[in-house]
């Protein structure tokens, strides 16, 4: 029996699994596992549980790969497709194993995709990368979930930078790509959208990334600094974590420093550090 725990955020959902167990069978295994139990509340005012106002939906919840209608694919026999231009493939590990997959970055139809392999279902996926700016685009492996001295090193990700025109000065346009629980590729969501942040180097105002290793992890954090009108600069620090492909951030520091010729390099960068050579 596989279980799993229902929170969320706002309204994003996160699924969180449970440890599985093996149960022996029973003539109450519709009561126990295959109901709605305790998951109501009374009404607070209004319509009664059930009575007016209430809806139901018979459609359940899908929890497969993503679908077709987002221009993802998944599944045995999914290949990079004919047309494809602009190609650029790496290869490691992105779905824990510790046998490397192959991800390839191709345009089509005047859009960025990425396509996965994986060793672990032996089947391929294909997503679709959104950025703001990407007239071009590249990848590299990223590695988020480092943990130090673990008989098998966790799965990375994918950083997907896009580059190109623009009047904001954006330098680069960054998102990430790890597997859904069903082994398919996909660009991480943040409240609902395509995650994305920017190394962004305007008058009075810098973003970036920066990347550093404590005690066995790595902490990525996003970096965005204002200068203020006596000239100090006020800056937020933000780490950034995930759950499968739901980015998360949590607010580490805010803080008022002097102006100084580092300030780009120190909060608006996308620094080295966050990219790892397939």
């Amino acid at each position: 029996m596989i279980t799993r725990r229902l929170t969320h955020d706002f309204t994003t959902a996160d699924i969180q699994l449970l440890p599985e167990q093996d149960v022996a069978d029973s003539p109450a295994f519709p009561d126990q596992y295959g109901n709605i139990v305790g998951c109501g509340h009374p009404p607070i005012s209004g319509s009664t549980a059930g009575g007016a106002g209430t809806t139901t939906s018979g459609a359940p919840a899908s929890t497969s790969a993503p679908s077709a209608s987002t221009g993802a694919q998944c599944g045995a026999g999914v290949t990079v497709p004919a047309g494809a231009t602009n190609e650029q493939t790496i290869s490691g590990d992105i779905d824990g194993d510790g046998v490397a997959d192959t991800v390839t970055l191709y345009a089509l139809g005047g859009a960025w995709h990425v396509y996965a392999t994986s060793s672990v279902q032996h089947t391929a996926s294909i997503t679709a990368v959104q950025l703001d700016v990407q007239d071009a685009m590249s990848i590299a492996f990223s590695d988020i979930d480092h943990a130090g001295g673990a008989a098998t090193p966790p799965p990375l990700a994918v950083m997907a930078i896009g580059t190109g025109a623009n009047d904001r000065g954006i330098q680069r346009n960054f998102t990430l790509l790890t597997n859904h629980q069903s082994y398919c590729i996909g660009q991480w969501t943040y409240r609902g959208d395509p995650f994305q942040w920017v190394e962004l180097q305007a008058p009075g105002h810098v973003t970036g990334m920066d990347c550093e290793g404590a005690m066995g992890s790595v902490y990525y954090v996003l970096e965005d600094a204002v200068q203020k009108a006596d000239g100090t600069w006020h800056v937020v620090s933000r780490r950034l974590t995930h759950d499968f492909t739901v980015a998360k951030t949590e607010t580490l520091d805010d803080k008022v420093v002097p102006d100084s010729s580092a300030i780009v390099s120190d909060y608006g960068t996308l620094t080295d550090s966050c990219m790892q050579s397939s």
